[in-house]
């Protein structure tokens, strides 16, 4: 989750023009949510995706998730920002 946050307020450094991002992360019955979300320009997520000047970002982080078995959402929208979630179940005692 560490680099999927880190790669997340990258591209938004770097492509959202966001003058506020805010991140959470919470643990709640055995699930870790990570949550970044900005007030940028945001993007059409299909063509995002496909795109190599935005699109390895995304599927790096996309990538990483399903590696570990955890659930990536991306919320992205022309001028209405972009959310990226991840959750994660959490084993006991982990």
């Amino acid at each position: 989750m560490f680099r999927i946050a880190q790669e997340a307020l990258n591209n938004v450094a770097k492509h959202s023009s966001a003058d506020r991002v805010e991140m959470a992360i919470r643990r709640v019955n055995g699930h870790a949510t990570l949550s970044v979300r900005d007030n940028g320009v945001g993007f059409d997520p299909k063509r995002g995706e496909a795109s190599t000047t935005s699109g390895w970002g995304l599927l790096i982080m996309r990538e990483r998730a399903e590696a570990v078995g955890a659930e990536f959402s991306l919320r992205a929208n022309p001028n209405a920002g972009v959310q990226v979630t991840v959750q994660y179940d959490v084993k006991e005692g982990t």
